[in-house]
């Protein structure tokens, strides 16, 4: 620092130059008259407030700027050794230390410092300044100041929350006296606010830690959700390449016969050709119909359906083809047949069989013409009509009695799908009990799931069921109505428990007839342990793996 006389002299010739005008006047004025009084150690003092001032700022932006552990070490350590002029710097934490020299260095290897005085510091959290560490009482007996020829040390605590987490340690190997009393209170002050930093570093580098383990398992968690996404949308091809073996809209089968009736109607919906659908009562020649009609482009338009053998012949050109007011008595308005009602879509005509010769010569015309005419009227009404006719008569045979006109039959029979009966797609039995089983439950009053009770699917396949698919389906709605925990066999219909079926002539093949024995069996076992087929493999002395290959060929499924 300049001599006394320089420094007045140079404050006299400032306050000679600004005059008391000038508000910066009245501070050089008290500073002069306050060190004139106070002597130099005033000086000092503000010399160190304003270091002070200066470092506190420092600090602060560090805390807001700064949030990696390392680099704010680094900071706070270059500002302890620029504020008191030290030779080397070392900030020393429980896990962690950095060294540096006035220059900005980083000091590396041995460390020539007493860390006893450190660790004593760290311990008291109470500051320790010496000016000629060697010649100290107090370290007389600490190796390390004598082996390293030690001489000014200043080192304060790094306090935090009243727990002392490390030591800030500056030293000058060469200058005796290199710190003061008031570097004392500077950098204590200065360390105080370097624990909030480190602090607020530490606990930045731990909030970026766990929101990058965060996002590490947000991502792993993705990766699996895209793994199940995929699995789920892989299960639902696996799903969608089953089912239309064993569904096409409302039909349900396994039976070979009936997937090749599926695969006709996939393959001639959108065509125009007529249908003509054959099979017992019950058989579900409608829903045939129906799933032509649905599965195709005319799917949007009218799909109407008619009984040919419940209209009386007199009304029954009126119901198809309509009629004018007036045509006949009783005929107060105009109205249009089932052909023109159909318009775009299609018509279902039930039971053809059973229409008269003159009924199938006007059906005829309409269906060469494409047009039709109301009773009473003169202008013919053209109509864009797909006809799909069923009947459970041999129309062959009746156009060789002379009751079936042999050109409609050739019109009608341009595509013809047969329907098994049930007695010959057994198989499909569990899977129709199922659907209509979801049909009726949520019919009840309780509509809770229910199971069968062991020995139902059995009774079921050993009858024949004369009414076929319609007569199941009524057996399941009943048993549905009286059943309460589970479906029991006494509520079956007394003609299916008697098992009053139609004696069989005709001679089954012995390998179907050992399916139908394998699969009765296979049944039993299931039923019999509730379908566990662990259990049902141990009782027909199978593995359950080779139990699972043959419900599957025999058409079995879980129920």
């Amino acid at each position: 620092m300049p001599g006394s006389e320089t420094i007045r002299e140079r404050i006299t010739a400032l306050l000679s130059q600004i005059g008391p005008q000038d508000a910066i006047w009245e501070f050089w004025e008290h500073l002069l008259h306050d060190w004139e009084k106070q002597g130099h150690a005033y000086l000092w003092r503000v010399r160190n407030a304003i270091l002070y001032h200066d470092t506190m700022l420092q600090t602060l932006k560090s805390l807001h700027e700064e949030h990696d552990v390392h680099q704010l070490l680094n900071l706070i350590l270059d500002k302890a050794i620029e504020l008191t002029q030290a030779e080397r710097g070392f900030v020393l934490l429980e896990n962690q230390e950095i060294a540096r020299n006035f220059t900005g260095e980083a000091i590396v290897g041995e460390y020539q410092i007493s860390r006893s005085i450190a660790h004593e510091v760290m311990q008291s959290k109470t500051p320790l300044l010496t000016d000629n560490a060697r010649l100290d009482q107090r370290f007389a007996l600490f190796q390390s100041i004598q082996e390293h020829r030690l001489i000014s040390i200043l080192c304060v605590p790094i306090c935090l929350h009243d727990q002392s987490i490390g030591v800030i340690y500056l030293d000058n190997r060469l200058v005796r006296g290199c710190f003061q009393q008031a570097d004392i209170a500077l950098l204590s002050a200065f360390a105080e606010q370097s624990a909030l930093a480190i602090y607020n570093a530490r606990l930045h580098a731990q909030i970026l830690g766990q929101t990058r383990d965060l996002q590490i398992n947000n991502e792993e968690l993705q990766q699996k959700v895209n793994e199940q996404t995929e699995q789920l949308a892989l299960a639902e091809r696996q799903l969608q390449s089953i089912r239309p073996k064993y569904q096409y809209h409302n039909l349900y089968s396994r039976n070979p016969k009936m997937q090749k009736i599926f695969s006709t109607i996939e393959k001639a919906k959108d065509s125009d050709i007529p249908v003509l659908i054959l099979g017992d009562s019950g058989t579900g020649k409608e829903l045939i119909a129906k799933a032509i009609h649905f599965s195709s482009i005319r799917q949007q338009r009218p799909f109407l359906s008619e009984n040919c053998a419940a209209i009386p012949e007199t009304l029954f050109e009126s119901e198809l083809f309509g009629h004018e007011k007036g045509a006949f008595t009783g005929a107060e308005q105009c109205k249009k047949g089932l052909f023109e009602q159909a318009d775009g879509g299609t018509l279902f005509l039930d039971e053809i069989g059973e229409l008269s010769l003159e009924m199938q010569k006007k059906l005829l015309r309409v269906l060469a013409e494409k047009s039709v005419r109301r009773v009473g009227g003169q202008k013919p009404i053209s109509v864009n009509v797909r006809i799909v006719t069923a009947t459970n008569r041999d129309l062959q045979q009746l156009v060789k009695q002379g009751q079936f006109r042999e050109d409609l039959f050739y019109r009608l029979n341009t595509l013809t799908l047969i329907l098994p009966p049930l007695r010959e797609r057994k198989e499909d039995i569990p899977l129709l009990v199922e659907h209509f089983l979801n049909e009726a439950m949520p019919l009840q009053v309780d509509p809770t799931p229910k199971k069968l009770e062991p020995g139902i699917l059995s009774i079921f396949f050993n009858y024949d069921w004369p009414g076929n698919v319609r007569q199941l389906r009524n057996e399941i709605f009943r048993l549905a109505a009286l059943s309460e925990e589970k479906f029991r066999i006494q509520d079956i219909s007394p003609e299916i428990l008697s098992h009053k079926t139609k004696p069989e002539s005709r001679i089954q093949p012995l390998q179907q007839l050992l399916q139908d024995v394998e699969k009765t069996e296979i049944l039993k076992a299931l039923e019999a342990t509730d379908y566990n087929k662990s259990k049902a493999a141990q009782l027909l002395g199978i593995s359950r793996f080779t139990l699972q290959r043959r419900m599957e060929k025999c058409g079995i499924a879980d129920i």
